[in-house]
């Protein structure tokens, strides 16, 4: 008798312990469900702190399986990539490029804007358009600290903070001082230049990259081409490619095009582009000349 009791008290506390993991897991599980959910993705988001929301300053939490960066570039036009882009995690966009009317080239969601501080006024034209939709549209906003600056006398700060009085729920983030710095370093990095020295500017898309290389682990990229592809045909250093091979990195990536990203007033080596094209998984897709 003493020994069946010691077996049901055994089978109890197994069944209570197995009820407890379940409770637990499934709590767990639920929880990481409702507070990491990020663009319908299952998944941690870490804080990128150096882009900070209007005007709490809080860091900007994004992080996505797969990103379609798309161009504001008309040679997209004709591609019928709409789709095709839609299926990523998220799609990025740069400053004010449309999607209305061209859903078939370009896709419908929108998941993030890069915006450049002298494209803001743009939105703020039709700021109802941008930011009244209900949708979770993130906005990162890049410029120099005389327009970004907190101190009132920031323009463009200014211009964003009167958007959040009248969108609150808008999602508009702006990048820091020491974000802007470390993209100059990056610059001199991968050109051996200094940037201001140079006389040069950093464009959109060099910091929708940069972004990107944070947040995504899969980069599609559409549209990113000089206006010389189509006439000339791609270039790719041969040097760079056996560099490239070498490393492991993706060589579909053409220099023409990263010459302009990189440096709008001045050729690059070409060489910069194997470090630059260092991701995980970055693809670069080409539009079809002719269309």
């Amino acid at each position: 008798m003493a020994w069946i009791c010691k077996r049901k008290y055994i089978i109890a506390t197994v069944l209570m312990v197995a009820l407890s993991v379940f409770g637990v897991i499934n709590y767990t599980e639920s929880s990481f469900v409702l507070l990491q959910q990020v663009f319908g993705q299952r998944k941690a988001s870490k804080p990128h702190t150096g882009y900070v929301r209007v005007p709490d300053q809080e860091p900007l939490k994004l992080s996505c399986d797969t990103c379609s960066v798309v161009s504001s570039s008309g040679q997209i036009l004709g591609r019928l990539a709409g789709a095709e882009i839609d299926r990523a995690s998220c799609v990025w966009r740069m400053n004010s490029a449309p999607t209305r009317g061209f859903e078939a080239d370009v896709g419908h969601r929108t998941s993030l804007r890069v915006v450049s501080h002298t494209s803001v006024p743009l939105l703020v034209q039709r700021q109802h358009y941008f930011f009244g939709q209900a949708n979770d549209t993130v906005y990162v906003v890049w410029g120099p600290l005389r327009n970004m600056r907190r101190d009132g006398r920031g323009v463009v700060y200014n211009m964003l903070r009167q958007v959040m009085e009248s969108y609150p729920q808008a999602r508009v983030y702006v990048t820091t001082e020491e974000r802007m710095n470390h993209c100059d370093r990056v610059f001199k990095e991968e050109t051996g230049k200094d940037r201001i020295q140079s006389g040069s500017y950093l464009s959109t898309g060099w910091f929708t990259l940069i972004l990107a290389m944070d947040m995504c682990k899969e980069i599609h990229v559409y549209g990113m081409i000089n206006d010389t592809y189509c006439r000339y045909g791609v270039s790719l250093s041969a040097i760079c490619i056996k560099s490239l091979l070498s490393m492991g990195g993706l060589v579909n990536v053409p220099a023409t095009w990263l010459n302009q990203l990189l440096f709008k007033k001045k050729k690059i080596c070409p060489r910069s582009l194997c470090s630059w094209s260092w991701h995980p998984s970055y693809t670069h897709f080409l539009p079809h000349c002719g269309m």
